[in-house]
């Protein structure tokens, strides 16, 4: 015995996917992705001129502070208190995590 059409059709036809997204949605969702790409770009070539920056002052003699540390003037030194785990410092570099606050280059005797 046949069965009625419109059975047939709904048997017939592919049962809605519960991951279906509207293009609107794809487009928000790329827009969000390439904010964040371009974020991330920005950091990153931030952090690499600070590190060739601090590389040369260092190569030249000079010194570099960076946001965690503090200067006490009395003591001749730097109190340095960490606010990130030393595993995050190591993986990704001192520069991708703190920022250069103060620099000192040593006057030449040349004149």
């Amino acid at each position: 015995m046949a069965k009625p059409p419109v059975k047939l059709l709904s048997i017939l036809r592919p049962k809605r996917r519960w991951a279906q997204f509207s293009l609107a949605t794809l487009l928000v969702v790329v827009t969000v992705l390439c904010f964040g790409c371009t974020w991330l770009v920005n950091q990153v070539n931030r952090a690499n001129n600070q590190r060739v920056a601090v590389a040369s002052i260092i190569e030249s003699g000079g010194w570099v502070f960076y946001d965690y540390e503090e200067y006490s003037p009395g003591s001749f030194g730097r109190v340095s208190t960490q606010p990130w785990p030393s595993l995050i410092r190591e993986l990704f570099g001192l520069d991708y995590v703190a920022k250069v606050t103060g620099v000192g280059i040593p006057r030449s005797e040349d004149g």
